[in-house]
């Protein structure tokens, strides 16, 4: 007689991984990759028994065919059914106030500017988007919407929570990716920024002229 998982599911061997699986070596190398990952015990709420089996996931290379675009990420997970999960997760897009707020901060700190002109991102960078009225980093659950086609009821699920941790090791990569999820591109950040900067400049000569 087979067994049954605890859904009613005929319980049969996990799949193996696919070629093209994404191998999680060690997440949360950086620390805005910790700060990430911080946020799927804070914000999301999860037990450890399914972010254990989730780190699991991600280490065998269960997870592929990861796409981050403009406020979303979606994954596939393969487990045990023939056809890989499907996953999303959605982070809420800042508002142009607070991008142009937070543009003119960086700029503002020739440091800020020369770390992500440089493709690193400054330690203390959230403080410029929380002054701006927002955040990089997920504060709360209305902002971090997640979802996968498996039948857990859990939140996260394992699935989810696997896609969660490659991702914060993507971020260890490359952390313009935070900034891709909150509405803006590299190219569209670091533009912004030596516009802000070229503009702060020329203002300083007219604002000397005026006091003389």
């Amino acid at each position: 007689m087979s067994g049954r998982d605890f859904w009613g599911w005929p319980s049969t061997p996990k799949r193996p991984p696919p070629a093209h699986g994404i191998k999680m070596k060690k997440a949360g190398t950086t620390w805005w990759g910790q700060r990430w990952l911080e946020a799927l015990e804070r914000v999301l709420g999860g037990d450890s028994g399914r972010l254990s089996r989730g780190r699991t996931y991600a280490r065998a290379g269960r997870t592929h065919d990861l796409v981050v675009q403009r406020g979303k990420v979606t994954a596939r997970v393969t487990g045990s059914r023939p056809k890989p999960y499907a996953i999303s997760l959605t982070l809420k897009q800042l508002d142009e106030g607070v991008w142009e707020k937070a543009i003119a901060g960086m700029a503002g700190r020739a440091q800020y500017a020369a770390e992500l002109l440089a493709g690193t991102m400054p330690q203390a960078i959230d403080d410029v988007f929380l002054a701006a009225g927002g955040s990089l980093f997920p504060r709360n659950r209305k902002e971090l919407m997640t979802a996968c086609s498996c039948p857990d009821w859990g939140d996260p699920c394992k699935h989810v929570a696997a896609t969660h941790y490659v991702l914060g090791e993507a971020f260890d990569r490359d952390p313009f990716l935070l900034f891709e999820l909150r509405g803006r591109t590299k190219e569209q950040v670091l533009s912004a920024l030596r516009a802000a900067q070229l503009e702060q400049e020329e203002r300083v000569p007219v604002e000397r002229l005026a006091q003389d």
